[in-house]
């Protein structure tokens, strides 16, 4: 056997276990700046947390409220001389809906000289608005409009016992109220929600039938009550409006998914099941209702629009038991326009001695 073949037998060498391990750490060390710098990175990016800072309560608002930045209402500089109407928008998908048509008729009205800062969002309750509320407090709006009463009614579904006035039976109100005791939130919080909008303690589906005792007319009040007393306190004259409905009287989870009730074209299809049972759909907006016009009148102040009662009920205005067609949104925005009437008048005076006196 030559040396060659000797050689080319020999076991390939294996590299020490001490310099194996170093390597590890190398790599673990590696992956472990990775992550650091990935999660500030997210942190700034979805919650503008600097590269150096920790999170605290205003990563807490934006992770739950993204819109209250995305307006521009926080950083908003609001005064009675700023030159524009400035409109506070609270409430659900209804609003949000009818949001742009309201801002293009303010502007048509002022000549642009408006601004509409829509916080209103899809599923919000009006725990959310006090919520939004209280983040703006100082901030002075020339009207604030307040337009929800069929998300609460989810958080009837459940049982007695599980309910809670403040919400935190649902997911997202108890990550939030948490949150903003422990005035932080971390990436692996985030991660671990999901950004979810939440759940309830019992899942819809197998709790409907809970939800024909209506439990939320003294938290609505409750909440609504402190929506009124910001208002009171300077966050700007409010404008209340009972909620507006259209349930046919042969109406079925069925025959609302076979479109056999005459509802009309819009952005939205949803049917009853979403907040509860039909029955208890129905009771609790009219709870609601009652709870918004007892409010309205006790608060002076504030304008009052019974939009239950002036919204024509029919397949002409409505797209599903809430939500309006084109010509439900221009009915709406047209209502909304006519409380506010006094309000263009006014600015469009002012405007006018301000120009004045400039020339």
């Amino acid at each position: 056997m030559t040396a060659t073949k000797v050689l080319a037998a020999q076991p390939a060498k294996r590299p020490s276990r001490f310099g194996l391990g170093w390597r590890l750490i190398a790599l673990c060390l590696w992956t472990a700046v990775l992550c650091y710098v990935g999660a500030k990175c997210f942190l700034w990016w979805r919650l503008d947390v600097g590269m150096t800072e920790s999170p605290g309560v205003e990563a807490v608002w934006r992770l739950h409220y993204q819109e209250l930045y995305s307006s521009g209402a926080v950083n908003a500089r609001l005064g009675p001389d700023d030159g524009s109407y400035d409109v506070l928008l609270l409430g659900g998908s209804v609003l949000e809906q009818t949001a742009p048509a309201l801002e293009q008729a303010l502007r048509k009205e002022l000549d642009g000289r408006v601004r509409l800062f829509n916080l209103a969002r899809a599923a919000h309750t009006s725990r959310d608005s006090h919520f939004k509320c209280q983040r703006l407090t100082g901030k002075s709006f020339d009207r604030v409009i307040f337009y929800d009463g069929i998300n609460d009614v989810r958080m009837n579904c459940c049982p007695d016992e599980v309910f809670r006035d403040d919400y935190r039976h649902f997911s997202w109100y108890d990550s939030l109220e948490t949150r903003l005791a422990a005035g932080t939130v971390s990436v692996s919080d985030i991660l671990a929600s999901n950004l979810k909008r939440g759940s309830l303690s019992f899942d819809v589906a197998s709790g409907r039938q809970f939800s024909d005792h209506v439990k939320t007319a003294r938290a609505y009040r409750q909440n609504l009550e402190s929506i009124a007393d910001a208002a009171d306190r300077g966050l700007g004259p409010l404008l209340l409006m009972t909620f507006a409905s259209y349930v046919p009287r042969d109406y079925s989870d069925e025959a609302f998914r076979a479109h056999r009730l005459g509802y009309g074209r819009g952005k939205y299809d949803v049917g009853l099941d979403v907040w509860g049972t039909s029955n208890g759909v129905q009771a609790a907006i009219a709870a609601h209702n009652d709870v918004l016009r007892e409010v309205a009148a006790r608060h002076q102040m504030a304008l009052f629009v019974d939009e239950e009662k002036q919204m024509p009920k029919s397949g002409d205005n409505f797209s599903d038991p809430c939500h309006f067609t084109e010509q439900g949104i221009a009915t709406f925005v047209e209502h909304t326009l006519s409380a506010l009437r006094d309000d263009v008048a006014h600015f469009k005076a002012v405007r006018k001695v301000v120009a004045s006196a400039g020339q």
